[in-house]
């Protein structure tokens, strides 16, 4: 029980720090967007990082575009599909 909370925990954390990775990458898509978009210079925190969110950008579609967040990865896919039910019994029946 101990160690399923502890990994529960790190899975937790994880997933957390992905997702401000990813919100961080939005951000940068995001203002090179808005730049290309009004035809400006490109910001100046993002010039050493250019050609990367460039590519980015390239490979974002309206799904990758915006983070998502770790907490709705279980039910990611029930828009497509049903999810499958598990039904178990008790160890000792009566």
């Amino acid at each position: 029980m101990i160690r399923r909370n502890i990994r529960l925990r790190k899975d937790y954390l994880y997933a957390k720090t992905q997702e401000i990775k990813e919100q961080g990458a939005q951000d940068k898509r995001i203002k090179m967007q808005n730049a290309l978009d009004n035809d400006r210079a490109v910001p100046t925190e993002l010039r050493k990082e250019r050609d990367a969110v460039a590519h980015d950008l390239e490979l974002a579609d309206k799904n990758t575009m915006v983070a998502r967040s770790h907490i709705d990865d279980e039910y990611e896919d029930a828009k497509y599909k049903n999810p499958k039910l598990l039904i178990t019994t008790s160890r000792n029946p009566s």
